[in-house]
């Protein structure tokens, strides 16, 4: 278990620097190997705790920053803010304890599709199944990579992730199978194979579709639009005395912003 409880707390952290502020979004892709390596093996608790393990560390690591927004705006202390963000990261683990759970459960036994197949599915149910009090998607940081992401017109959000936890599957499916940690053989190395094709495929799908977008907009008409922010506090928004004042610096803004040439 010593061995296994690093190995979730890596796929946590590797999971946490796909997203922003960190923005490494290529280990998205391979962020679960280590996690995948844990779980061979594993009973069905401990598949569990391990993916709570992943899921606590993403939080910690992706969303430390709550704790200083419930003291800059929610006006709470401290010593409130902290246990407060302990208890969000600890309930949002349970997410990927229950990825874990489900993706270990599909994988065990003979004539099982292995977690080739069970990890990207268990992925897509947990992020559909799991009550989380703020939803997040496994793909959310793959927003860059937008020859990817195109595909989220025809699967959503939550497909695009089951095709990101396919890379980690693929790659752990090829590591499991050169190490002699799962039977080599010409139908699994197929199914990895395939797996990275079909991958390949909708990035390229997607660099396609990205070049037609890219001569529609050449062809269209251009409007320059200005966007003004006024930088007014969040206690000072709803204060009605100062109402007048706030309108009076979105106006100076907005002829600003003409005088510079927007013309919306």
């Amino acid at each position: 278990m010593k061995a296994r409880v690093p190995l979730a707390a890596l796929s946590g952290a590797l999971v946490a620097l796909s997203f922003p502020d960190f923005e490494i979004w290529p280990l998205a892709w391979v962020a679960f190997v280590p996690l995948l390596a844990g779980l061979d093996g594993a009973s069905l608790p401990r598949s569990f705790l391990l993916g709570w393990i992943a899921g606590v560390v993403t939080h910690l690591i992706g969303v430390y920053w709550i704790a200083g927004l419930l003291v800059r705006f929610g006006g709470l202390p401290w010593a409130a803010a902290v246990p407060l963000l302990i208890l969000y990261c600890a309930w949002g683990g349970a997410g990927m304890g229950l990825t874990a759970l489900l993706a270990r459960a599909a994988s065990r036994g003979d004539g099982s599709p292995g977690m080739l197949l069970a990890f990207p599915v268990a992925v897509v149910a947990g992020e559909h199944l799991f009550p989380a009090f703020f939803q997040w998607s496994l793909a959310g940081g793959q927003y860059g990579f937008l020859p990817f992401v195109q595909a989220a017109e025809v699967v959503g959000a939550i497909g695009l992730s089951g095709m990101v936890a396919a890379g980690s599957s693929a790659a752990w499916e090829a590591i499991a199978m050169a190490a002699r940690r799962a039977p080599s053989t010409r139908r699994r190395w197929t199914a990895v194979a395939a797996t990275v094709a079909v991958l390949a495929a909708i990035v390229g799908g997607g660099a396609i579709r990205l070049a037609s977008v890219d001569r529609m907009r050449s062809a269209a008409p251009e409007m320059r639009v200005g966007v003004v922010q006024p930088n007014i506090g969040i206690h000072e928004k709803g204060d009605r005395v100062l109402a007048s004042l706030h309108l009076a610096v979105l106006r100076l803004l907005s002829l600003e912003a003409v005088a510079v040439g927007a013309e919306a």
